[in-house]
């Protein structure tokens, strides 16, 4: 990474000349651990276009925004987004002249049937645990959630068969596969699949074909509308896509189980793609100085929060960096109950729940868009289910 910076990717690529190939088993993936899960599964161009708009912003140009905003969209010479051929026989190559909506395109070549995807989590149990052994886990969430829509732009694929595909963690983590109507590809095809609760949570997304075809474009858009909860089987996957901000989380009698000994502490979900949304979740408050859930979450201190606190009080607050209250309500609870916690972001319309009932409102439009969380403060919470849907049903 640090010799590209310096020396351009020409200099990466010389070594070709050796024998040695740098960039193809790298294939572009970046893993960032972070407390923003937005950025925890990335690759080398989607942080370029980052650096990119940031300089754009603070000069006041408009952003870069290729093809419409697709998550991947190969627009730069060589980008490959992650994509590898994680089953079959075949071979990747981003080329030119052939895109219809930009200038750069990934063309896929299957010697039989072939799967070519790229991670939107960590793409094994195994890889997670490496992570783990040598001492720096791999924090991250889902890219994509189900009742998302995620579509395939292919073209010039001269007659190939080609299918779109995502893949989550199944029963005891055994991916399982949740597929599009195969088609085939002459001219131009697009492909669409809405993401289904039952391979939550997605590491993988990609294409499938026997042949040659190009893949101009693969993007997602859409409200989440899934419920995170433990499984019937024993994987584990699960769990791991959740990142942990708090001193404990672990699964007892509980799905989540959280425990903070100082301060205040986070579990977290989801990504800054999320807008306008419900969050609810029961919550099982014990000893705590107060527990909740969280919206619009971009990291351990940028949040809107809907909390029972000690002082016998429901409040709606904002962080960004500190604190503040935009609502409270008199409510009177009482440590080991559960209750029943919806939290709406809709625009700038802010509003929290309690056992269906609505108590406290406000209006803030400073956090925009963000993930979900569990919250608890010096203290221990539970929680056996927490869901997401769209915010206007």
């Amino acid at each position: 990474c640090l010799v590209g910076i310096k020396n351009g990717l020409a200099n990466i690529d010389a070594g070709m000349n050796k024998g040695l190939d740098w960039r193809g088993p790298v294939a572009d993936r970046i893993y960032i651990p972070t407390s923003d899960p937005t950025w925890g599964i990335s690759d080398c161009l989607n942080e370029a276009c980052e650096i990119i708009n940031t300089a754009h912003r603070s000069r006041g140009e408009a952003i870069w925004n290729p093809k419409a905003g697709a998550q991947f969209h190969f627009e730069m010479p060589g980008a490959v987004q992650g994509f590898t051929v994680t089953s079959g026989d075949g071979e990747i190559e981003n080329v030119a002249g052939v895109s219809r909506s930009g200038n750069h395109a990934l063309r896929l070549s299957g010697v039989g049937e072939t799967r070519f995807g790229t991670p939107v989590f960590s793409p094994s149990k195994e890889v997670a645990k490496i992570f783990e052994k040598v001492g720096y886990a791999l924090l991250a969430a889902p890219r994509l959630y189900p009742g998302q829509v995620l579509t395939a732009d292919l073209v010039e694929g001269n007659g190939s068969t080609a299918c779109l595909y995502a893949a989550g963690y199944g029963e005891n983590d055994v991916p399982v596969f949740h597929r599009s109507e195969p088609v085939t590809v002459n001219d131009a095809a697009t492909l669409s699949i809405t993401i289904p609760q039952d391979i939550y949570p997605v590491f993988e997304i990609g294409i499938e074909t026997s042949g040659t075809v190009h893949l101009d474009s693969m993007h997602w858009e859409g409200t989440p509308e899934f419920v995170a909860q433990r499984p019937a089987h024993r994987g584990t996957m699960w769990r791991r896509a959740w990142v942990n901000g708090a001193d404990e989380f672990f699964t007892w009698t509980e799905a989540f189980r959280l425990i903070q000994n100082r301060g205040r502490g986070l579990l977290i979900h989801g990504t800054r793609e999320w807008a306008d949304y419900s969050v609810s979740a029961d919550v099982r408050p014990h000893l705590a100085t107060a527990a909740g859930i969280a919206a619009r979450v971009q990291g351990m201190r940028r949040y809107y929060a809907l909390l029972l606190h000690r002082d016998g009080e429901l409040r709606l607050t904002k962080t960004v960096g500190e604190e503040s209250v935009l609502a409270t309500a008199r409510f009177e609870w009482e440590f080991g109950e559960r209750y029943e916690l919806e939290l709406t972001v809709d625009g700038g319309s802010l509003t929290g729940s309690v056992n269906g009932k609505r108590l406290v409102e406000a209006t803030d439009a400073e956090l925009e868009c963000g993930g979900i969380a569990l919250l608890v403060e010096e203290g221990r919470s539970a929680t056996d289910a927490v869901s997401v849907k769209p915010a206007r049903l």
